[in-house]
Order: structure tokens, then sequence, then C-alpha cells
């Protein structure tokens, strides 16, 4: 852009951030007698964790793996539709991963990844699943 014969630098329109909700129904046994969970039940969080963990050392993502009830991140299952501006779609689903990328590039670069198309995805894909997704409103 040219102003009185000087260029001026215009800031290129910065991209929405984008979102995925991965909505699952994981098994949920129920609690022993001193309120812990299963040995098989807490392997299988503790694993799913250590991926989420290593998801958000990729550039340009983050992500965060909880139960929609009492979860640290989540209050309920209605703040985080709130908060997506969503009607509540998950049909009974028990967990979500929630991801937010900087970009689309991000997104794929993320589902392209060792940590999510080589450890997350072939731990959880026996599980029923629902994915909402998109751009975030800015």
């Amino acid at each position: 852009m040219a102003v009185s014969g000087k260029k001026v630098k215009t800031k290129k329109k910065e991209k929405a951030p984008h979102f995925r909700c991965i909505f699952y129904k994981l098994p949920m046994a129920p609690l022993g007698p001193n309120g812990q969970m299963s040995k098989e039940d807490t392997a299988l969080y503790e694993d799913l964790r250590l991926v989420v963990f290593e998801i958000n050392k990729l550039r340009g993502v983050v992500a965060t793996f909880d139960t929609f009830n009492g979860g640290v991140r989540w209050p309920t299952k209605q703040s985080l539709l709130t908060a997506l501006g969503t009607d509540d779609l998950t049909l009974g689903f028990t967990h979500c991963l929630l991801i937010l990328g900087s970009s689309p590039v991000a997104m794929e670069v993320l589902f392209r990844s060792e940590a999510y198309s080589l450890h997350w995805y072939p731990m959880i894909t026996k599980f029923p699943r629902a994915e909402l997704g998109g751009e975030l409103p800015v």
C-alpha cells in the first residue's frame, strides 16, 4: 500500500484458531472399595495422558483430555459445550480430547504426527467416538 509515495507494510490477517473435539465412550469400571480405578482403567488413562503430553509439544497445538463431569478443566459437560457454542451432541460420550490449533496447517501437522497417528489413534480407535470441529470465532 502506498501513502504519499511511501510504502506502508500492512499486517497479514491472522487466521482464526481451529478446534477439534473428539468425544469418546470409554469404559468406566466401578471404583474400588477405596475409590480407586481398576488397574486396567488406570493404565489406559495414564497412557492417554502421556500421549496428550507429547501432542502438546507440537508447535501451534494445545490439547487436553478429560472426563466431562468432575474433570479438572471443565466443571460440567454443559460448560464445555457452552464455551464452544454448540448443543449437546455427545450422545452419552464420557470423555473429550479437545485440541486447539493456531491454524489449519498446525492441525494437519498434529494429525500426521507420530504422537497422534502412531500412539493416540491406535490406542483409542476401538472405542466409539464422535467429532466436532471448525474455526473458533475471534
